[in-house]
């Protein structure tokens, strides 16, 4: 069976599963050259497709585990009529209208689906669906059957699937939808299956995006790292630590504040101490970009005052007392899913959605959850839906036996390019010593990650051991905030030595103690943690090879990562792209695959 992967706006992504197992997988974003790219377009399907020989006429099912629309119209979705009398409609639903007040029935497809869903039921108070059977339109032409995978559901799946754990609780959590419920799910996997077992009405992932952009650190799409950097180099304020479970109480227990935007507001007043009237900037020129991100369903452009400055130590404490609101919701939630599902879930808990990049809070999750083991998938965004709608298809729906993955098999989901002829062999020694003396080296190999981090095929590499290195590649190569740090990849057989961590992190989304910071200053942050990345002979020999050859010039097994890419802008996919950014930046190597160019 051949299944076409999608999800639909903001991180939009393509997959192919074929037979059970994940070929190839891509966000837009690699394709198109757009951040964060909300459009699909034949490029981007045809990317996954075409390694495979297949074109979209090959596919048996399209699964989508996302579905907000863009103004392209590229991808069409239509509801089949015989599924409007069992789907959950009603003339109080906040859609009935736009759904069946106008022209949205088109013969032979059926209902259009209104603008801007995200199926994120089990999370409204409608009948529970786990999916829906849609007809898709691709480019207005191209007609297939496909399923709409409730989004939450969709996430569970792409990190319990990839997982290779037979039984685990689940626990999905982002910033979806207007209203709290739709920003978590409790479920449950058990082979094949996965089962939806409610919602905490957990708020935390809308309230950290939203705070992103009130303490002006920009979009919390794009900018929620960023605060996550910040909040290290401030304190919370005892008034959060005392009082944090009254933020993350049940959006079931509350009488008032009930929808994200008010209750953002008030959770804003209470961590600031700013009158609701001072968070709020209703100036005339901002009249028609507060209404257009109204209408996608985006949050309101509150901010503290303009051109705060993010740098301050009262932003810095604000940024910390998000964060720790954070970190205490998300251990007090786990701890809660454990009791719910104690004795079904084998110990184990698979932690989804984009509030998971948060790798500060993953690594306190893991010391203070009730559960034994931890798992977590690189692509916890909204792009990762993808991958888990086509897995729900093959495993939970068609019954497929499930594949047993690696860490490539899940992590490199790109395709690989022809060879270069042109340019210099590669000279492995000669590679470490320039990065020994803190030359900076742009590294290219097969396919490209999934997810947002690069993961040592598509990096800046550096010497952690230079205590410039940092304001360095933040200045002169990436051209971002300088409190922003830099994450460190470790040889996985001598992590124990460097790091305090007691598991393995394959994907970089712990954030852990270094033990010898003063050795390793530029991967060191603030707070004496490191984002790492752990990594074996076998995931990739070529990066594991080098880093030994760093170490037996220098003594340290660590080499300093970052994702190939300059600000705002998406990680480069193609050996074209990556010479480009070679050029134009102030680097002083590429290696490419075999081959390799100097400056």
């Amino acid at each position: 069976m051949k299944i076409l992967g999608l999800s639909v706006g903001h991180d939009a992504s393509a997959c192919l599963v074929v037979d059970g197992k994940l070929i190839s997988a891509i966000s837009s974003e690699r394709i198109l050259r757009e951040k964060k790219s909300h459009r699909l377009s034949w490029d981007v399907i045809n990317y996954v497709l075409e390694p495979s020989g297949l074109t979209i006429e090959d596919i048996d099912y399209v699964a989508i585990g996302k579905y907000s629309p863009s103004s392209d119209e590229f991808v069409r979705i239509f509801y089949k009529p015989e599924e409007m009398s069992e789907y959950p409609f009603s003339s109080v639903h906040p859609n009935f209208n736009s759904l069946f007040n106008g022209n949205s029935y088109v013969d032979g497809l059926g209902y259009e689906i209104f603008t801007d869903t995200h199926f994120y039921k089990p999370t409204m108070d409608y009948k529970q669906r786990d999916y829906v059977t849609c007809t898709i339109l691709f480019d207005n032409d191209i007609k297939k059957e496909c399923i709409l995978i409730n989004h939450h559901m969709a996430h569970a799946a792409s990190v319990f699937y990839t997982s290779n754990l037979e039984k685990s609780a689940i626990f999905s959590v982002d910033a979806s939808g207007l209203e709290g419920p739709n920003s978590s799910g409790y479920f449950l996997g058990d082979g094949n299956s996965i089962q939806y077992i409610g919602t905490p009405g957990l708020m935390i992932g809308s309230l950290y995006n939203a705070m992103t952009e009130i303490l002006s650190y920009g979009s919390g799409l794009i900018k929620a790292g960023t605060m996550m950097g910040a909040a290290s180099y401030g304190k919370p304020s005892q008034k959060v630590i005392d009082n944090w479970e009254k933020i993350v109480e049940p959006i079931q227990n509350r009488k008032l504040y009930a929808d994200d935007i008010t209750f953002n507001l008030w959770a804003a007043t209470y961590i600031t101490d700013k009158p609701i009237k001072e968070l709020m900037f209703w100036h005339e020129e901002d009249k028609k970009i507060l209404l257009q991100r109204l209408h996608n369903w985006t949050y309101l452009n509150y901010t503290i005052e303009r051109d705060y400055p993010i740098d301050s130590l009262t932003n810095f404490n604000h940024a910390a007392s998000v964060q720790y609101v954070l970190e205490r919701a998300i251990i007090k939630y786990t701890n809660e899913l454990f009791d719910l599902t104690e004795g079904l879930n084998d110990n184990n808990i698979c932690l989804v959605g984009g509030t998971i990049l948060n790798c500060t809070s993953n690594y306190k999750t893991l010391n203070e959850m009730k559960f034994k083991n931890l798992h977590l998938y690189p692509a916890t965004g909204d792009d990762g839906t993808a991958v888990g709608a086509a897995l729900y298809q093959s495993y939970h729906l068609a019954r497929e036996p499930r594949h047993i993955y690696t860490t490539s098999e899940v992590c490199y989901t790109g395709r690989e390019y022809d060879d270069l002829e042109d340019g210099l062999d590669y000279d492995e020694e000669l590679v470490a010593t320039m990065l020994s003396e803190s030359k900076i080296v742009a590294w290219f190999q097969g396919g490209s990650e999934f997810g947002p981090r690069a993961l040592g095929h598509r990096s800046f590499l550096a010497n952690p051991t230079d205590p410039k290195m940092k304001d360095i590649l933040n200045k002169r190569v990436k051209h971002r905030e300088w409190f922003r740090p830099f994450a460190p990849i470790v040889l996985k057989d001598r992590c124990s030595e460097w790091f305090d961590i007691s598991v393995d992190s394959p994907y970089m989304l712990y954030a852990c103690p270094v033990k010898q910071p003063w050795l390793i200053p530029a991967v060191t942050h603030v707070d004496s943690t490191a984002r790492v990345q752990t990594l074996d002979e076998k995931t990739n020999n070529k990066l594991y090879n080098l880093i030994k050859k760093f170490d037996s010039i220098t003594g340290v097994p660590v080499i300093l990562n970052t994702s190939l890419n300059v600000n705002g802008q998406p990680i480069v996919e193609t050996p074209k792209e990556a010479l480009e950014l070679f050029y134009s930046s102030d680097i002083d190597a590429i290696v490419i695959d075999n081959k390799m160019f100097l400056k």
